[in-house]
């Protein structure tokens, strides 16, 4: 281990202290008044509390149905690919993340968990900047454009 329980203990207590101004941030700056907008808002506090759980198993990763479910407009596959470039990512991510999540929890002894969880986090980090852009994108436009804007 490269630091006492105690200084993590501090380090994490600092990172959900930022991580909640950070929500409470974005909380402020949400159109409450655009569903869509919401639902990138609902979505980014999420994944933040995804990334600096200490704790965060495979099952937990389930939750991620939730910013799918907030943001995706469709699950027909033709229609995802002609989206653009961020939204796309967002959307193929979550499509295929049972498929590919089945594939890195194979128990294949040649991958030590800790490989795996970077794995997560680094897609979680994708998915986070993504959300993040998509809410700064909704929160600036009219109401009207953001249906018309995937």
């Amino acid at each position: 281990y490269f630091m006492s329980s105690y200084n993590a203990l501090k380090l994490s207590l600092i990172v959900y202290l930022l991580s909640l101004v950070f929500v409470i941030i974005i909380l402020k700056r949400t159109n409450y008044n655009d569903k869509e907008n919401i639902g990138w808002s609902i979505s980014l506090s999420m994944l933040l509390y995804m990334l600096v759980s200490p704790h965060l198993f495979v099952p937990d990763l389930t939750m991620l149905v939730i910013p799918a479910a907030l943001t995706m407009k469709t699950l027909d596959f033709n229609k995802i690919i002609k989206t653009e470039k961020y939204y796309l990512t967002w959307n193929l991510i979550f499509y295929f993340y049972p498929y590919w999540s089945w594939l890195i929890n194979l128990n294949i002894e040649s991958v030590q968990n800790w490989v795996k969880y970077k794995i997560y986090i680094f897609i979680n980090l994708i998915l986070f900047f993504i959300a993040l852009k998509k809410f700064n994108e909704t929160r600036n436009l009219p109401i009207a454009e953001n249906s018309l804007k995937h």
